[in-house]
């Protein structure tokens, strides 16, 4: 869990500098944390403990939801300018 948690504060700081490079780990940790919650809660009688695993899972995945280039320029820079 320290891993994934390192992982996911490493990418998010990516993130908040603009840098998407981060963003499959990330989903993969969410998907992960999701789909464990997911499966012991129906197999542990709805056990709501599990529906958390559920919650940190879509908290953690809706900031690299969508798509996008993997890296973006500093910010209001203009990859192509026009110019007369």
């Amino acid at each position: 869990m320290a891993t994934f948690g390192l992982i996911v504060v490493t990418s998010g700081l990516k993130l908040r500098r603009g840098d998407r490079s981060g963003v499959a780990p990330v989903r993969l940790v969410a998907a992960c944390y999701f789909l464990f919650g997911l499966s012991a809660f129906i197999a542990l009688d709805l056990s709501p403990h599990f529906a958390g695993f559920m919650v940190i899972g879509l908290l953690a995945g809706l900031p690299v939801l969508g798509g996008g280039p993997t890296r973006s320029g500093p910010a209001g820079s203009s990859q192509a300018r026009i110019t007369d």
